[in-house]
């Protein structure tokens, strides 16, 4: 199931005066680099107007999370939990398709320079993007609370 799909499935879940909040949370700044949606984009949207409104502003994984976070901020918890949990299942399922990148835990090239990232406070980091030499290999994220 893609992206796209495990988002409308979440928007599904809601009734409508959640739904019309969750519009009103995308409209407002949430993540830090994130632009949000246009109010004119999404007044009369439909679930899968949404859906798309979302993949076409931001990435498929921005995108998730995004509504994650708003889920959460909407005290829909088991919602955001259920759409986080799908969506790693399935980016995972991707990941282990042939000719993908190595599994978690594969040890990265040797020689290679350790990389960190910390978010501190609550912060987020939302999708990290990583480029040039040194960012062929394996990347493990530890979360700790």
């Amino acid at each position: 199931m893609s992206g796209a799909q495990l988002l409308l499935e979440a928007l599904q879940d809601l009734d409508e005066d959640d739904f019309k909040t969750l519009k009103w949370h995308l409209s407002q700044s949430q993540l830090d680099g994130c632009r949000p949606l246009a109010r004119s984009h999404l007044e009369n949207a439909r679930r899968t107007d949404t859906v798309s409104r979302l993949l076409s502003s931001y990435s498929p994984d921005t995108a998730v999370q995004l509504c994650v976070l708003v889920l959460r901020r909407m005290n829909k918890n088991n919602c955001a939990q259920e759409l986080q949990q799908a969506y790693t299942v399935e980016k995972a399922a991707v990941g282990s398709a042939p000719g993908a990148p190595a599994a978690p835990g594969a040890p990265a090239a040797p020689g290679a320079p350790a990389s960190q990232m910390t978010a501190q406070d609550s912060s987020i980091i939302v999708a990290p993007s990583v480029t040039g030499s040194g960012s062929v290999g394996t990347w493990n994220i530890n979360i700790y609370k």
